[in-house]
């Protein structure tokens, strides 16, 4: 019978679980790993060894459970015993698992960025018995197009580039409300009101959809209320040198 093994995510950990080719049915149960240890943890990117014997997957490690920044380790499962193995101690972002063949190796990537933008990963192996991680050198042809514009574009925009645009637009119409309407503070009200809502919707949407989602908007909430700051100073500074 054909199987394919995958993880979801089930609103508190990354599970595993089956899907018959066979019977076109989803397993509703995490499969090949039991119960009481797929609850204990949290499944992310999880690969089957070739033998099947063995589950190579990533974890956030133990010692950053407790800060804001996440790191990804590399595990492995001994599927029999069900003993659990740390394999890196990178305190970055492992991604991408692959057992080799014929070889008692592990192929990752390594987020050496993390969690800046942009990624800047690299290839790495480990062996699974002695630990000894190495890096592979890819020797990529490089491309005959120019793409510095493009490039240029990509890094351009991010988000200090929207967060110093937010702040000028703001300001610019703080500057003419003070002119024209007497209400240079309005624009600054507006921000903060917005950052609250903002911060309001990251517990909504953590509590009812997915917490991932409501970190990303206390994140934006954080960086609306910055913003709102420089906004409220700048206008504050502006009306003093015009009177």
């Amino acid at each position: 019978m054909g199987v394919v093994q995958f993880s979801e995510f089930d609103g508190e950990k990354e599970q595993v679980y089956s899907y018959s080719l066979e019977d076109s049915a989803v397993n509703e149960t995490p499969s090949v790993v039991p119960k009481d240890t797929a609850n204990a943890r949290s499944f992310n990117e999880p690969q089957l060894s070739p033998d099947g014997e063995q589950l190579a997957f990533t974890q956030v490690s133990e010692e950053s459970q407790e800060i804001s920044l996440f790191k990804y380790e590399l595990f492995l499962m001994d599927l029999e015993t069900q003993e659990v193995e740390r394999l890196t101690y990178l305190k970055t972002a492992v991604t991408s698992p692959v057992f080799f063949h014929d070889d008692n190796k592990i192929a990752f990537l390594e987020n050496t960025n993390w969690s800046a933008e942009p990624a800047e990963y690299r290839l790495m192996t480990i062996d699974t018995a002695t630990h000894d991680i190495e890096a592979v050198e890819l020797d990529a042809p490089q491309s005959e197009e120019d793409n510095r514009l493009i490039q240029m574009l990509d890094r351009a925009v991010n988000s200090l580039t929207v967060a110093i645009l937010y702040i000028l637009l703001m300001s610019l119409l703080s500057v003419y409300l003070l002119h024209y309407a007497g209400k240079a503070y309005l624009p600054s009200i507006i921000s903060f009101s917005l950052g609250i809502l903002t911060f309001a919707a990251s517990f909504v949407v953590a509590a009812a959809a997915n917490a991932w989602y409501g970190m990303g908007l206390g994140m934006l909430a954080a960086g609306i209320f910055g913003c709102s700051i420089i906004i409220l100073l700048f206008i504050f500074i502006y009306k003093r040198f015009v009177k």
